[in-house]
């Protein structure tokens, strides 16, 4: 009956998880935007706005999940979510936008850090945590599949109307939804936060000095790779065009790089179990920065497949570090660390945004890219010290997890 119940939670996340990736918009929101009268000041602006929020309610939304449940946090989120789809297609104007695009950061909030929360504390109950790799990357591989064929199926969808679009979208949703109302939940109220401020104090106290802080150099280390990944991603469709590529050759591109990250995500469940670590925290970063090395030295072929190449190492890596993040990191606060996770990556993210934005200004994208280099071996740098602080370093996470 245990292992009944763990299956179908994972059916049920399953299900939640890919089709909560069918962002149909995803490769054509800022034309939508432009069809609503927006200009790119007020496009930025909404952009802006949308960071902002997702950034000032990414904690406190993690430690409400903790409290009162991350069940019902990300119910609470798909239903936000299904609102805003509803809301950009009834409605017009900068105002009713603004809070269309502060409800969508509020929605992300609501829901990351705590669905995985949430499928994670099944796994752990059934001493299964070891294999929680296999549905993360099994998710994430699929999922990537999902919003390919969602970014190329948008486009298709735009030629009926816009409506089209975002009614497809809000139906992907309405069946995350009901997915998720399967996965059960234990203790829909955290009593070891019985008083209001607790959890606050607890979780405060987890990575100021307690475990918590012990584990800030293997959150940087993610920091550090989103910090030039993610604005190199998007930067490079500026950098494709300046290269000659038409707007829909890059937009195939952008579909493409999805599957190349469901073949990482696959990737990264296969390697052997006794090697994981190694590979994934010091083998990739330092392809990482090679490839970022190598990515201005040709021309755009090389370029294309550079770009190619630095999804397929980030997406082998993702996996393994999130369940060896979610294996050290307390149960009662499990939502709330994930949430801190996820805002060092956005405060991280935000700040590589502006630098790539103004550095590729003064010196070009291509000697930007290649000053990204750097970074991924700082990223080799933290990990090597986390390891080396731990009980046994990483020679003995490697046998606990083999023989796990």
């Amino acid at each position: 009956m245990s292992n009944s119940l763990l299956k179908r939670s994972s059916r049920a996340y399953f299900i939640y998880y890919i089709a909560s990736q069918a962002v149909f918009d995803r490769g054509i929101f800022i034309l939508f935007l432009v069809s609503k009268g927006f200009g790119n000041e007020q496009i930025g602006l909404l952009q802006s706005i949308l960071f902002i929020s997702s950034f000032l309610f990414e904690i406190p939304t993690g430690l409400l999940s903790d409290k009162y449940g991350r069940k019902k946090s990300v119910i609470i989120g798909l239903l936000v979510y299904i609102g805003y789809c509803f809301s950009v297609i009834s409605f017009t104007g900068m105002t009713a936008f603004i809070l269309f695009y502060t409800a969508y950061g509020l929605a992300m909030s609501l829901v990351s850090g705590s669905d995985r929360s949430l499928i994670y504390e099944i796994y752990k109950r059934h001493d299964r945590e070891a294999s929680f790799i296999k549905m993360e990357s099994l998710c994430r591989t699929i999922g990537s599949i999902v919003l390919g064929v969602a970014i190329i199926v948008g486009g298709v969808l735009q030629s009926v109307s816009w409506d089209m679009v975002y009614l497809a979208y809000a139906a992907a949703l309405v069946i995350s939804l009901t997915a998720i109302a399967f996965i059960p939940e234990k203790n829909t109220t955290n009593h070891e936060h019985d008083e209001d401020l607790s959890i606050v104090r607890d979780a405060t106290t987890y990575f100021i000095v307690g475990n918590g802080r012990a584990l800030l150099p293997i959150l940087l280390f993610m920091a550090c790779i989103y910090f030039v990944y993610t604005p190199y991603l998007v930067f490079s469709q500026s950098a494709f065009k300046s290269q000659g590529l038409s707007v829909e050759i890059i937009s195939m591109i952008f579909a493409i790089v999805e599957f190349v990250s469901a073949v990482g995500y696959f990737t990264s469940d296969k390697l052997p179990e006794k090697h994981r670590y190694r590979i994934a925290f010091f083998v990739c970063p330092l392809l990482l920065s090679v490839i970022f090395l190598l990515s201005d030295i040709g021309g755009i072929y090389l370029s294309v497949a550079s770009f190619f190449l630095l999804a397929y190492v980030v997406a082998i890596i993702e996996p393994i570090y999130i369940t060896y993040l979610n294996s050290k990191f307390a149960s009662h606060i499990r939502s709330f660390a994930n949430s801190f996770s996820s805002f060092v990556q956005t405060t991280f993210i935000s700040v590589g945004f502006y630098l790539y934005s103004q550095l590729s200004n003064t010196v070009g994208f291509g000697m930007v890219a290649q000053l990204s280099s750097l970074f991924p071996l700082l990223s080799v740098a933290l990990i090597y010290y986390y390891f080396r602080s731990q009980s046994g370093g990483l020679k003995q996470e490697e046998v606990a997890r083999s023989e796990g």
